[in-house]
């Protein structure tokens, strides 16, 4: 189900969510040989980035702009890997700041996914 990380820039957000990922990978490997990718994280900045095809700062003009188009990227991204076939165990979404509607949408997602 998805997990949402939010906190400020530079707090360790990304570390935190790639450690976590990390030792779920491990321990897949240990109990279950199948493969089966256990834990997805969704990064907000790297959906800007994807969408405006650049590294620019955070703060550069380009990427604000994309800024509402990232969001429905990623709430799409884990709303399509919260869902059969794919159905990830843990999805965790990165994000610096999420507006309460965000929040809610990626809440909905997480109870439709708890009820399937």
């Amino acid at each position: 189900f998805p997990v949402t990380i939010v906190g400020p820039s530079c707090c360790g957000k990304s570390t935190f969510a790639n450690n976590i990922a990390f030792d779920f990978d491990y321990y897949k490997e240990i109990i279950d040989t199948k493969y089966k990718k256990i834990v997805e994280i969704v990064s907000y900045d790297n959906e800007r980035r994807y969408l405006i095809d650049s590294n620019l700062d955070k703060h550069n003009e380009q990427k604000m702009y994309a800024s509402h188009h990232a969001f429905q990227l990623l709430k799409n991204k884990v709303d399509y890997l919260s869902s059969y076939p794919v159905n990830r165990d843990l999805i965790i979404v990165d994000s610096t700041g999420l507006s309460g509607s965000f929040r809610q949408e990626i809440k909905e997602i997480a109870k439709r996914f708890a009820q399937s």
